[in-house]
């Protein structure tokens, strides 16, 4: 299992790098910086593979939304569907 606080820190940097320079949102879906951050959020199974982070939940919509912020991040972030497991992440104690 994924320490929260890393993956806290983690979405926070990607989301950091493409606001400051939103041109680089292209290279990190190309590098796939992108798809790891997405499959870090999207764990198969029923159960939340993420454990509950105050910091994660602060963090992961802005990294979703960075990561959206050209077509190709919008494709990609449908695809890989977040919201399901964000959200046991957001309910779970």
């Amino acid at each position: 299992s994924l320490n929260g606080m890393r993956v806290s820190r983690a979405a926070a940097l990607v989301a950091d790098v493409i606001s400051d320079d939103p041109s680089v949102v292209s290279y990190v879906h190309q590098a796939g910086m992108a798809k790891a951050m997405l499959d870090m959020l999207t764990p198969p199974g029923p159960a939340p593979a993420l454990p509950p982070c105050a910091d994660l939940r602060r963090d992961a919509p802005s990294v979703l939304a960075t990561l959206s912020i050209n077509n190709e991040g919008v494709e990609a972030v449908k695809a890989a569907n977040p919201f399901p497991s964000l959200s046991k992440v957001l309910t779970h104690p």
